[in-house]
């Protein structure tokens, strides 16, 4: 029994393959809707279509036609699965997505929140804020609350049609990322390291890496950004420590 098209649609799909008389009926049901029709035929040539094979060469130049562009998500996403990698990076296949609390949106919004409530803008960049550690638990979460609804307005369409379930995981983001800011204000109280640097690119102005790893006739670049990057000075050296989110 389905209530609507698109249960219909998605019922035969899991059952595309049996020979039934009920699977036929929804078939038909679905051939009286325009939208589903279309996406019927659709699906129908998929399944008729020959399986494709690229070869060797094709693969190589798809892969790494010169030097081999490689962030530490790309690489984990590597060893995790390398014919995942290869479609993502190398056939450049993604599959489509919903605005959603995903760990892909949780994570971004996580950084911006923690970049702004320990940052400001400076001649167009961003720089330590002094006065983060003096900020109270309550004037953290407002600037959190503010940045988490500005990135939900910029980055996810808004606040229209969202349910009350991704509702509820944003409001329970904004603790999470509160209880971090809160950890990070009580270390810089006793640290000797202070920021440096914001979501740093490993990138020059001109886009080319600023880490690369020399591997025969080829260099692996390394690219993409730290999430925060701390410096204490002294007279002898400068300590460098890098912070992952």
């Amino acid at each position: 029994y389905c209530t609507s098209y698109r249960t219909a649609f998605y019922n035969y799909l899991e059952h595309s393959k049996d020979k039934t008389q009920e699977n036929a009926n929804v078939r038909q049901s679905l051939r009286n809707s325009p939208q589903y029709d279309e996406r019927l035929e659709y699906v129908h040539a998929a399944a008729a279509a020959k399986d494709e094979k690229i070869s060797p060469q094709t693969a190589k130049a798809l892969f790494f036609p010169h030097d081999m562009n490689l962030s530490a998500t790309r690489i984990s996403d590597y060893y995790e699965c390398p014919y995942s990698y290869f479609c993502k990076h190398g056939l450049k296949l993604y599959p489509p997505h919903t605005v959603e609390m995903t760990p892909q949106y949780t994570g971004n919004l996580a950084h911006s929140c923690l970049e702004h409530v320990m940052s400001r803008e400076e001649n167009g960049r961003r720089v330590y804020n002094e006065n983060f550690t003096k900020m109270t638990d309550e004037e953290l979460f407002a600037l959190i609350d503010r940045c988490a609804e500005d990135y939900v307005e910029k980055e996810m369409g808004g606040a229209f049609g969202k349910t009350l379930g991704f509702k509820y995981s944003l409001e329970r983001l904004k603790k999470s990322v509160l209880s971090m800011a809160v950890n990070f204000r009580e270390e810089l109280k006793k640290s000797l390291f202070l920021p440096a640097a914001f979501e740093y690119d490993l990138t020059d102005k001109n886009g080319e890496p600023v880490l690369f790893v020399p591997l025969g006739d080829i260099k692996i670049n390394l690219r993409g950004l730290v999430d925060r990057a701390d410096l204490y000075r002294t007279d002898d050296c400068t300590w460098l420590r890098i912070v992952d989110y």
